[in-house]
């Protein structure tokens, strides 16, 4: 599993405060990686996206790119 704690993000500097960032371990489906946190703030997709996702992969851009996904808190 790989932890430690959330990425930065410029325009929401605390997202597990916020409850946008829960930590609990899952699987990312972006990258397929285990997480030590998940990213369980709104998502606007075509998919159901909600909990599969790591913060890390929203924030390196994969995320948006792989689903044509927004994110917002």
């Amino acid at each position: 599993m790989i932890n430690g704690g959330p990425p930065e993000f410029a325009y929401h500097p605390d997202p597990v405060a916020t409850g946008s960032v829960a930590q609990a371990p899952a699987l990312c489906r972006c990258c397929g990686q285990l997480r030590s946190m998940t990213y369980v703030g709104p998502v606007f997709a075509e998919e159901e996206l909600k909990g599969e996702l790591s913060p890390w992969c929203i924030a390196d851009g994969r995320a948006p790119d792989t689903y044509d996904a927004q994110f917002t808190t």
